[in-house]
């Protein structure tokens, strides 16, 4: 699992998943690369960074990662959120046990995905 985004949003997140393999990369160019490089199963993007709009276009594009799409409920341009056409939406406030249980509903999903069987259609 990647979080792509501020850096205080993404270690909050990662210490609440301390038992998970996460990796955090900054948005800068530098990281963008090891972005395109890496083969994830889930991609936590943070929505506050000024190229939310091209990192998910990108992953789409590069990668069959499942696309979470961080959010603060009272700065989210909804709008402009919902034509990412990600993978789903989460607050960025969202509790320990929400949060686990959103990211194993996601990985099974994945898992059926990956597997032949698109459990969503």
């Amino acid at each position: 699992m990647l979080i792509y985004g501020r850096e205080i949003l993404a270690q909050r997140i990662k210490a609440v998943l301390a038992d998970r393999d996460v990796e955090v990369i900054s948005p800068s160019p530098e990281d963008l690369a090891e972005l395109r490089k890496g083969n994830y199963d889930i991609v936590m993007v943070d929505a506050l960074i000024p190229q939310v709009e091209e990192i998910c276009e990108m992953l789409k594009d590069i990668s069959n990662a499942s696309v979470l799409v961080m959010v603060n409920r009272k700065q989210a341009d909804w709008n402009r959120l919902l034509k990412l056409e990600t993978t789903g939406y989460i607050e960025d406030t969202i509790g320990k046990t929400e949060l686990i249980a959103r990211l194993e509903a996601v990985e099974r999903r994945y898992q059926s995905f990956k597997g032949g069987r698109n459990v969503g259609a």
